[in-house]
């Protein structure tokens, strides 16, 4: 089921809709919560691996940067140097097999994440360098978001990725926002339930209590 529904999007994104590439970040290892990967949750029958993959199927290219899983259709892998290096050093090993002019970058942990949100965040950049994402609680979700790839570009050259927050390579970007309660993440234990996720494995005492940083900053 999950192929035709990603087929049926692509189906349906006029081709006048400005064209963009998607960076899926998917090396995180949960380890606030218990080692549990969180690109393999799945809310229902869905990993949020895929559901993040199905949001951003308009994509001319998805590129998925952490080891590589199966996921419901065909993507680029690939992985980020040094591993476990951070988003910044992801979206550095990402962005080199990117082609297009605008890039969304999104994590594996987005849930509630759908192809209408994604085309909001790449519509609402009108000139700008990019445009987040902001959760309901105000926080700029800087892993939901769209960027103009040039200037993510020129933000990377000589930054030291290993360990970079995204608010500091995006700090001399110009951002747009997009508030919206579809870029809620999942940071911890209560995450997990208010959500309905569960390991792939079922097995949810691997889930700990411990909280895991935001991706994101308070606006």
């Amino acid at each position: 089921m999950l192929p035709d529904v990603y087929l049926e999007l692509r189906g349906t994104v006029p081709l006048s809709e400005s064209r963009f590439d998607a960076i899926v970040l998917a090396g995180g290892e949960g380890e606030r919560l218990g080692g549990v990967d969180k690109a393999m949750l799945r809310r229902g029958s869905t990993t949020l691996l895929d559901i993040v993959v199905v949001a951003a199927a308009a994509a001319d290219r998805i590129i998925c940067v952490g080891p590589e899983r199966p996921t419901a259709t065909s993507v680029i892998w690939c992985r980020e140097e040094p591993v476990g290096g951070g988003p910044v050093a992801a979206i550095q090993a990402g962005i080199v097999q990117a082609t297009a002019g605008t890039l969304c970058v999104l994590a594996c942990d987005l849930p509630l994440i759908d192809a209408p949100t994604v085309r909001r965040l790449v519509a609402g950049m009108k000139g700008k360098d990019g445009c987040v994402g902001l959760d309901p609680s105000g926080r700029v979700q800087y892993l939901a978001a769209a960027y103009d790839s040039a200037c993510l570009q020129r933000a990377l050259l000589g930054a030291v990725v290993g360990g970079m927050s995204m608010r500091e390579l995006t700090s001399g970007l110009t951002l747009a926002t997009v508030r919206t309660d579809t870029v809620v993440d999942v940071d911890t234990a209560d995450d997990v339930a208010a959500l309905d996720l569960a390991p792939a494995s079922r097995d949810v005492s691997r889930v700990s209590g411990s909280s895991e940083p935001h991706h994101g900053e308070r606006t």
